[in-house]
């Protein structure tokens, strides 16, 4: 039973192969035949051309020989001209020995006839220059021996050019005797693929038959039609598999039909423990029409689950906010929760803040169906928040005033206003004004941070030349590097576009990061300021030969009141300029991050986007 579907298989297989075979074999020996025909009748004749070609070397050889016999060397010449004389009847021994056209044996004779009183005269030439009659043997030369020369000379080309004509009409003839080749094997080869294509066609269709009945009851299968049998009667290995085929949709249905009411329940059950969860939860599809919403999201928008299932999401819930998130993970096909995306909610008159989180929902070929978004009520976190804020600003001013007198007082008792001060008590006055005046920076700091996180923080986006700011930067603490033997260089290209930013909020960025830096650097050491355009955002670096910062601080500097242990021994600070500085940085919609390694320095970059959004 098995064997009859390979037999067909391998019938048709074999079949091609033979089919194959023939083409190949017709074709190789009608190459071979007409190979055979054009090399003997291309050899026999470049066998003359080349015996004709070395004659007329030889002769040539033999002329310059009769030069230098007669101007230079007598028995140098006569030596070459005997050696050159062997040559030519090696080669005209070949060619009588080749003679494969008529009139060539004609030519040959000739060339030999003219040869031989070509040597006869060169003798007498001997002769004559023997007896002193140089005059006579050169005029010998010229009047009789050149012109016979030129004759030999002139039969070898002829013999040379009869081949050749030769050779052209055997081309000919090997031209038409291949397109006749060709035509044949085009039209046997035509022939054979035709009988074999419908011999293929033929078995392949009956083969097939069986196959196409059972791919169009899977895929009848495949759409849920599990109650039904696939009919085929074939005794081969697809009437086996159409056979199994059946017994497993019979199971299948006999599972599916035990277990729906269990799958009923079980549905039941998440939809229970979804809609009982407090917190607001929205499953939508890839069309952001929304399919199911708990109890709570019915409360926060006042909607109704049974009125809003199949709509689109902005056609119930008007939150652009909400929406934007849930188009992003459904278009990315990101399974990811986007979490710290706040939101704000007003009912009633009242502000209410959510943390939402949209989490996209997978198939099993990793493709989004549908998202989840669950928002998380933060609002009484929002308003503790916003209390610890307030409270901290509340502070910092209030502290202003009392410290502003403070250092004032401390200044006019150090400028001798109540009277010279003691050794003792000016140290003990400039130990005040200093902690004044370190604390009325953290109390600025302060203020700062809490305008910034309270959203109060105005943003003055202007036109600017970073080259000029960061030269505006640069020029006050020339001589305070100068006084530390520290070298400060500007990088920074003219050329560089202008870019939309708040020229002091970004001062505020540069200062800090070059203060840091010559904080940090020892004597010998250099700052390097640089600036470039990459990937549309302006890229700028603060590089030092400071001390550097371990690893485990890069992302925790950028925090409140954080400070490098190794520094914070060494030098003073509030723990507070990195922290604005980043959250300048943030209100540009710019990143800034730090490169460094302990005892290599520090290259502290940020980044702002050219364009003004």
């Amino acid at each position: 039973m098995f064997q009859s579907l390979r037999s067909k298989i391998l019938s048709i297989y074999i079949f091609l192969i033979l089919l194959i075979c023939s083409i190949a074999a017709v074709s190789v020996l009608s190459l071979y035949n007409l190979n055979r025909a054009i090399d003997g009748l291309i050899e026999s004749n470049y066998r003359s051309i080349v015996a004709a070609t070395n004659m007329i070397n030889a002769m040539e050889r033999q002329d310059s020989n009769q030069l230098i016999f007669l101007q230079v060397n007598e028995e140098k010449g006569r030596s070459a001209f005997t050696n050159n004389e062997k040559e030519f009847f090696i080669w005209l021994g070949k060619a009588k020995d080749n003679i494969t056209e008529e009139d060539e044996a004609e030519i040959l004779d000739k060339i030999e006839m003219n040869y031989i009183k070509y040597l006869k005269y060169f003798s007498k030439l001997q002769q004559i220059k023997a007896s002193g009659r140089e005059r006579d043997a050169i005029a010998f030369y010229d009047n009789e021996i050149y012109p016979v020369f030129h004759s030999v000379k002139d039969a070898c080309m002829g013999l040379s050019d009869l081949n050749e004509r030769a050779m052209f009409r055997s081309k000919e003839k090997a031209t038409v005797s291949s397109r006749n080749q060709m035509y044949s094997i085009i039209a046997f080869s035509l022939f054979l693929i035709s009988f074999g294509l419908f011999v293929a066609l033929y078995f392949i269709n009956k083969t097939m038959k069986p196959m196409h009945m059972l791919i169009s009851g899977v895929k009848s299968i495949k759409e849920g039609n599990l109650n039904q049998e696939i009919q085929i009667s074939t005794q081969d290995e697809i009437g086996q598999l159409a056979s199994e085929f059946n017994n497993m949709t019979k199971r299948l249905w006999q599972y599916e039909q035990s277990n729906i009411k269990s799958l009923i329940a079980e549905r039941n059950k998440s939809l229970a423990i979804v809609k009982s969860i407090s917190d607001p939860i929205i499953v939508t599809d890839n069309q952001y029409q929304v399919t199911l919403v708990n109890k709570a999201a019915e409360t926060v928008f006042d909607i109704s689950e049974q009125k809003v299932t199949g709509k689109h999401f902005l056609e119930v819930i008007s939150n652009n906010s909400i929406f934007d998130e849930i188009k992003r993970i459904t278009d990315g096909n990101e399974f990811a929760n986007a979490s710290n995306n706040l939101v704000t909610i007003i009912k009633k008159e009242k502000k209410y803040f959510y943390l939402l989180a949209v989490t996209s929902i997978l198939n099993n070929d990793n493709q989004t169906i549908g998202t989840v978004s669950v928002l998380q009520d933060i609002t009484h976190m929002k308003e503790v928040e916003d209390l610890k804020s307030n409270f901290i600003s509340t502070v910092s001013h209030e502290l202003r005033t009392p410290l502003t007198s403070i250092i004032m007082g401390a200044g006019l008792l150090l400028d001798g206003i109540s009277g010279e001060l003691n050794p003792g008590q000016k140290e003990i006055v400039e130990a005040m004004d200093e902690d004044g005046t370190r604390l009325m920076a953290i109390v600025n700091d302060l203020l700062d941070l809490s305008k910034i996180e309270s959203g109060k923080m105005y943003m003055n986006l202007q036109q600017t030349s970073i080259y000029a700011l960061v030269e505006s930067c640069i020029n006050p603490l020339l001589d305070i590097a100068k006084e530390k033997g520290i070298r400060l260089f500007d990088l920074v290209s003219k050329d560089i576009p202008l870019i939309y930013l708040d020229s002091n909020k970004i001062s505020y960025v540069m200062n800090n990061l070059i203060t840091n830096a010559l904080k940090f650097t020892d004597r010998g050491g250099e700052i390097k300021i640089s600036a470039k355009v990459e990937n549309q955002l302006l890229k700028v670096s603060v590089k030092d030969t400071g001390i550097g910062i371990p690893k485990e601080y890069h992302e925790l500097i950028f925090e409140k009141f954080t400070q490098v242990e190794s520094e914070s021994k060494n030098q003073g600070g509030t723990g507070l300029g990195l922290a604005i500085t980043k959250e300048f940085i943030k209100k540009h919609n710019g990143d800034i991050w730090v490169e460094s390694e302990p005892g290599e320095g520090s290259n502290f970059i940020f980044t702002l986007p050219l364009d003004r959004g």
